[in-house]
């Protein structure tokens, strides 16, 4: 066979939240296998939740045992211990920090080259919570106006990548872990020294440590086992040092506390008071802070200078109810914080698959619970003004819509009534999960009890169905949408008839992962890790 002079292994890249866990580095081993390469090792699978690092390496000393006794080369027990001992990126030796001549930093250029991305202020003009004063939870419109030199252009379907900023007293919090802390007038350069000389890194702008910490690196993300093996090292509390040391060695004790506890680096120093570092660390080792996504929630044909977004305010309690902790999402509570005028640095991140159909005669079934409803609102605005001006027949529009009640969380339910009044929506489902004295329904359900409808627009008229929100709802969906399949269409094969939809490119998916891994509940209140118990 074409390739049975190669021998192959696998690392899959992957999170637990979603459903098909790894599947596409599961499918390269299957199909190279196929083709007559030989497997010399399992399919490693690193999970971006908890524990990748610690997989890589168990899966590379796998590997590489396997490539040394197929090709009979002998190698000492010393050399195969490197592989797994510890690989700690953090070298005091070889980095520095040296003073450079002050300039005067644009933060949105900045941002622009260190993400390689178009990033461009926008100003916060309008906030409203959608959700009622009795829910409990909080989801905000809100509205960005784009500056009139500024060139911003999207499409119903696309992403916008927002920049937040970390607080002043969050910065504070890790200035004050600084054993060589800077003066906040002096703009520092990060050195490396490599064959002998050092050389400048510019990871991110030269530019005084506060800056630095303010705008382009994250303190906010669950700390990794990497970083928390260097930290373990500048603990001067031997009970910080062991504790860190322990966490950043065992996978299944970094697991617990990543579902018990997942603190931030800013809340792992509270934690772990001891710890001391050198600005250089900082600079070097600390992740960059990275956009957040959000579905645009507007047209430009409805709202030419203006960006919405449709926004879940993130807080929750972490698993453990032996030490639950308050947590909140850092770009959904900064938007949600930020007084009104506030710039907002952000830019457009193009998604062409989930763009409305060129032919706009086409039937569209959407299907978005909750804030999956997102980009449905650009949808429906942009058909409205394509009708208003007469410009394109439009085909058919379906929503089905998910919440838990009625009176708190039906979300652009004023908008929809509107919208199905003026014809741009035909019909509207909607999926009521918690009300009072009826039985719980999700949007599958209501989608199987209109099984002939979505047929109908889907297949004979050969229209596109667009799902948004969670994967494990869109999991349901697709899984729902195959049974509607067979069921109405009594003559053929369904699954021939799913692979026609996705190859036409009428099956439109615009996911995210959930917030953690899901434990069962007697797994959740057992949850404990080494810091906790």
């Amino acid at each position: 066979m074409f390739f049975s002079f190669c021998r192959f292994s696998v690392f899959a890249l992957g999170s637990r939240a979603y459903p098909k866990f790894c599947q596409f580095g599961q499918d390269l081993d299957e199909h190279l296998r196929k083709l007559g390469a030989v497997q010399i090792h399992e399919v490693g699978k690193g999970d971006e939740l908890c524990g990748q690092e610690n997989s890589f390496k168990e899966w590379a000393f796998g590997t590489f045992k396997a490539v040394c006794d197929i090709f009979s080369i002998e190698v000492a027990d010393n050399l195969l211990a490197t592989l797994t001992a510890s690989d700690i990126k953090w070298q005091p030796s070889i980095y520095r920090v040296r003073p450079v001549a002050n300039t005067s930093l644009n933060i949105t250029q900045a941002l622009s080259e260190t993400h390689n991305q178009n990033v461009v202020n926008c100003r916060l003009i309008s906030r409203q919570n959608l959700q009622s004063n009795d829910s409990n939870r909080e989801t905000i419109l809100v509205k960005l106006e784009i500056a009139p030199n500024q060139e911003m252009k999207y499409s119903p379907g696309d992403h916008v990548g927002i920049f937040a900023f970390n607080s002043t007293e969050d910065v504070e919090i890790v200035m004050n872990h600084v054993l060589d802390r800077p003066q906040d007038f002096v703009d520092l350069k990060v050195q490396r020294q490599d064959s002998g000389f050092w050389k400048d890194q510019k990871r991110t702008p030269f530019c005084n440590l506060r800056t630095s910490l303010t705008y382009f690196l994250d303190i906010h993300s669950p700390v990794s086992q990497s970083l928390m093996e260097a930290l373990a090292t500048m603990a001067t509390s031997e009970e910080d040092k062991k504790v860190l040391t322990c966490l950043s060695k065992d996978v299944n004790a970094y697991q617990k506390w990543r579902l018990c506890c997942g603190l931030s680096f800013v809340e792992l120093l509270q934690e772990f008071s001891s710890l001391q570092f050198s600005a250089a660390f900082l600079l070097t080792q600390l992740p960059v802070l990275l956009q957040r996504f959000y579905s645009i929630s507007s047209s430009q044909l409805h709202v030419p200078n203006q960006i919405h977004i449709t926004v879940a305010v993130l807080k929750y309690t972490t698993l453990s109810p032996k030490c639950p902790r308050k947590k909140f999402g850092f770009c959904s509570n900064w938007l949600n914080e930020i007084p009104i005028g506030s710039e907002v640095p952000c830019f457009i991140r193009k998604e062409n698959s989930f763009h409305l159909p060129e032919n706009s005669e086409l039937p569209v079934i959407m299907v978005g619970p909750g804030t999956g409803i997102a980009p449905f609102r650009s949808f429906w605005q942009q058909r409205k003004e394509e009708k208003s001006s007469g410009s394109t027949k439009s085909g058919k529009m379906v929503m089905y819509f998910g919440c838990r009640r009625l009176d708190h969380d039906h979300i652009y339910q004023e908008e929809l009534t509107i919208m199905q009044f003026q014809g741009i929506l035909d019909k509207v489902h909607v999926a009521l999960s918690r009300q009072p004295e009826i039985p719980k329904t999700y949007v599958q359900n209501l989608m199987e009890a209109t099984s002939s409808e979505i047929y109908q627009l889907l297949v004979v008229e050969g229209g596109h169905i667009y799902i948004c929100g969670d994967a494990g709802m869109a999991a349901d969906v697709t899984k729902m949408l195959m049974e509607i399949i067979k069921k109405e269409n009594k003559n053929k094969n369904p699954d021939a008839v799913m692979e026609i939809l996705n190859n036409e490119n009428r099956i439109h998916r615009d996911i995210f992962g959930a917030l953690a891994l899901k434990l069962s509940s007697e797994e959740s209140t057992s949850v404990a890790c080494i810091k906790c118990s």
